[in-house]
């Protein structure tokens, strides 16, 4: 059984730390009602020491289970009987908790699918997945090469593969940070690009035969059948090449039948530029040999099951998540990011139980109390060179070299 001593040692960890400064916590003798107070060493404050975790476990679980469905607060609030303002202030710490990462550092996988997707400006999301769960993320505001290393230097060891959609700023990192992994090109979205540019329903000949083969690389399973898919690609650029290569002169031409795209700087362009950039883009990424990776990749004469598409990541994280956000769009922008924190955290293999990680951080109260201690901290007198970042205003003494000045500056 435990004893006394020991419940009040408990206690006196769980407040360990200071709510108003951030100071260390001691135990300070007893109330009337033979409850342990505590003390501030920093700033004196002194509190009762209560064990609320069973209540905090049982509202955190409130909070996560609103932020992972998509039940408004509303409905979460009549569900506990309690009103929106009160359920709100049960929250207000939670959001304060940091959602930790679940990476392996042992585990070298043999395919890692990587992508970014956007909710609204300057609002980037760029996750690595495995075909069953979520490995790394990372937040940004745009996809970049800098962004991109950031989140594979989440992930210890270089996977065999890495499926991406051909961001140039990803392949550039890939080939810094992972030189050693492959890349296979998503097929779905080289098919996509490739409809872009002929349409849906070409009419012309050469679009009716660029769009004949972005489907049948769709179709391609087998190491013979990649072969004869190449020599038809190859067949098509002995036919159409030159064709494809006709070049148009701006002086030749009326400046009305000039395409937008090459209306500025521009001496000539391609006179068939949508089906050449089409054939382009199939060629380019035949030479690069990434259109068929996921046949020709072994590990040590064992033979690994890849995919050549990037739908597990698409259509099982960053659509779950939008979909998250859509339930969830009177949030903030910091409380979305939070909730789908959580979610991606939730679909990483083997995570924690969610009030656990909560109550070693007591709940977000830790993070609140580095708040207050880094918001009332003067800064005016620091000796680093950087301008305070608190201070008590202008000085109320004259200055000459605070006022409205006129005339040139010298």
């Amino acid at each position: 059984m435990v004893g006394r001593a020991e419940k009040l040692s408990a206690m006196a960890n769980q407040y360990n730390t200071c709510s108003l400064c951030s100071g260390e916590m001691i135990r300070n003798g007893f109330n009337s009602s033979g409850r342990s107070r505590l003390r501030c060493k920093k700033c004196g404050t002194s509190t009762t020491a209560t064990n609320d975790s069973a209540v905090q476990t049982a509202r955190f679980k409130i909070f996560t289970d609103w932020i992972l469905s998509s039940n408004s607060l509303t409905t979460i609030a009549a569900d506990n009987k309690k009103s929106r303002r009160q359920i709100t202030r049960w929250f207000e710490t939670f959001w304060l908790v940091h959602v930790p990462n679940n990476i392996d550092p042992n585990r070298v996988f043999d395919q890692v699918f990587i992508d970014g997707t956007y909710f609204g400006h300057n609002n980037c999301l760029l996750v690595a997945s495995s075909k069953t769960h979520v490995i790394a993320w990372r937040w940004c505001q745009r996809e970049s090469t800098a962004n991109y290393r950031r989140l594979l230097d989440q992930i210890p060891h270089p996977p065999l593969v890495a499926t991406i959609d051909g961001h140039h700023g990803l392949l550039k990192a890939l080939k810094d940070h992972w030189p050693t992994t492959k890349v296979q090109r998503c097929l779905v979205h080289i098919k996509r690009n490739i409809q872009q540019e002929v349409g849906l329903y070409p009419r012309h000949t050469t679009g009716k035969i660029l769009r004949e083969l972005s489907l049948s690389l769709l179709k391609v399973s087998t190491t013979e059948e990649a072969a004869q898919w190449s020599a038809r690609l190859q067949e098509f650029s002995q036919l159409y090449g030159r064709y494809l290569n006709e070049r148009t002169f701006i002086k030749d031409i009326q400046p009305a039948d000039i395409p937008q795209r090459f209306r500025r700087n521009k001496k000539w362009f391609y006179t068939h530029y949508r089906h050449r950039s089409a054939w382009k883009n199939l060629t380019d990424r035949y030479e690069e040999q990434t259109l068929f990776t996921f046949l020709t990749s072994q590990d040590n004469a064992r033979t690994v099951q890849l995919s050549r598409e990037t739908n597990s990541l698409e259509g099982g994280v960053n659509a779950m998540v939008k979909d998250l956000a859509r339930h969830h769009r009177g949030m903030t922008r910091e409380h979305q990011r939070t909730a789908i924190d959580w979610w991606c955290y939730m679909h990483t293999q083997s995570p924690r139980p969610l009030h656990e990680i909560a109550k070693e951080q007591k709940w977000g109260r830790n993070a609140l109390a580095k708040v207050k201690a880094a918001s009332t901290t003067n800064t005016a007198n620091d000796l680093d060179g950087a301008p305070a970042q608190y201070d008590t205003g202008i000085e109320s003494t004259h200055t000459n070299d605070i006022g409205i000045r006129k005339g040139k500056m010298h």
